[in-house]
């Protein structure tokens, strides 16, 4: 699972200033398609590369249905559809991790993991494929079969606090909206460098509010499986 130690040494050897433009974050984030052995679409979610040797990181849970059979992966440095193959190299369902291998990566820098919390306050940006832009994409009729970008919203860090029990693991909650699909994208602090994984939102159970809450898994609590 160690895969990264070089990759670790990008946090170490480059100055805080630097910054990764967005165009890049955005060129590494992939759109992840799963399917049967019969070709029927299981789902979606979102991923990005940490490695340039093609591996990409995203939650366990986009990829847990147990009729997968093939996962694609889309985006804006990826081919037009079907995209490229990729393989599951390992899961930790317990910290909602799961690491996939593109069979033909794309040649695109790497997104870099932060080692340590955000500050409360913080802005923070949230890059993925929520499954509403694939229906915007139908509605003004752009194609899977042409490069497309993902979507990219803005917030604050609210908390930051530790889980428990199926949730044991560092949590980001922030006010960059996510839905559906956005699992398993990054996200960015002001420099580019990812933060957390965008993992889940949740309504207030009393039902008095609509407004949700969105979490990340912290990258701190993620660079310790890596």
């Amino acid at each position: 699972m160690r895969l990264w130690a070089g990759f670790l040494l990008l946090i170490f050897g480059i100055p805080l200033s630097w910054a990764i433009e967005i165009d890049q974050a955005d060129s590494a984030t992939v759109l992840i398609l799963l399917y049967d052995k019969e070709g029927n679409g299981l789902g979606s979610g979102s991923g990005f590369f940490v490695t340039d040797a093609g591996h990409i990181l995203t939650n366990a849970h986009v990829v847990a249905d147990p009729n997968i059979d093939t996962i694609r992966i889309l985006g804006k440095s990826m081919p037009p559809y079907p995209g490229s193959d990729a393989r599951i190299v390992w899961v930790i369902r317990d910290h909602d991790a799961a690491v996939l291998k593109a069979t033909k990566p794309s040649a695109v820098e790497p997104l870099a993991l932060l080692l340590e919390k955000p500050g409360k306050g913080d802005k923070v940006w949230a890059l993925g494929y929520p499954a509403k832009q694939i229906d915007n994409m139908e509605t003004f009729g752009e194609s899977l079969l042409q490069a497309f970008d993902a979507t990219l919203t803005s917030g604050i860090v609210s908390r930051i606090f530790e889980g428990s029990g199926d949730n044991k693991y560092p949590l980001i909650q922030h006010t960059a909206e996510i839905s559906a699909g956005n699992s398993g994208g990054a996200l960015l602090d002001e420099c580019g460098i990812v933060v957390g994984i965008n993992t889940f939102g949740t309504v207030a159970s009393d039902k008095k509010t609509d407004d949700p809450d969105f979490f990340a898994i912290g990258s701190d609590g993620l660079l310790k499986l890596l």
